[in-house]
């Protein structure tokens, strides 16, 4: 008699796979970045996303065979909400749930292509010094226009003037 196990279960080498797939996905997630750049739960607020990723991560590789991204969606909800007070109107935590729940099963099946891809674009955006923030990744976008041509005809560098843009980010700009 054997006993087949009809969920996968993921190998040492799977589960690590997809631990540093995970990291990549948190690494990119914009909106926990600007909670914990902007200190939103406090002193803490960094450690309360390390322990929300720690968790999920322990949850989906250990269970991951028979949680459906619903699952993840509603635990992940749930903590942010309730545990941590913090509302995420974004759209992201459904689509972190799907991108966790992906990287599970490419990893089950010992399909690392995602992983490799979401950890090079996440080693690209620390090394790069690319920002973790849409209001920095906005100002890195506005400098490298300025100086361009404006529609009245007169060439003017943008790093002398402030702007106000529909999103209400200012971009302040650096005086020469």
């Amino acid at each position: 008699m054997t006993d087949e196990i009809d969920e996968p279960q993921l190998t040492e080498e799977q589960a690590s796979q997809f631990n540093k797939g995970a990291d990549a996905i948190f690494h990119r997630w914009t909106a926990i970045n600007l909670a914990i750049e902007h200190e939103m739960l406090g002193e803490t607020t960094k450690e309360d996303f390390e322990s929300l990723k720690e968790n999920l991560k322990k949850w989906i590789v250990q269970d991951g065979g028979v949680i459906k991204v619903p699952d993840v969606q509603q635990y992940t909800e749930e903590v942010i909400i309730e545990d941590l007070g913090l509302e995420i109107q974004d759209g992201s935590i459904a689509e972190v749930s799907v991108a966790l729940m992906k990287l599970y099963g490419e990893c089950a099946k010992n399909d690392f292509v995602g992983v490799n891809r979401l950890v090079e674009i996440a080693n690209k955006q620390t090394k790069h010094g690319v920002s973790r923030s849409y209001k920095q990744k906005y100002q890195h976008q506005r400098k490298s226009s300025s100086g361009k041509q404006h529609e009245d005809g007169e060439q003017r560098s943008d790093d002398k003037m402030d702007e106000t843009e529909d999103d209400g980010w200012t971009t302040v700009h650096r005086k020469k």
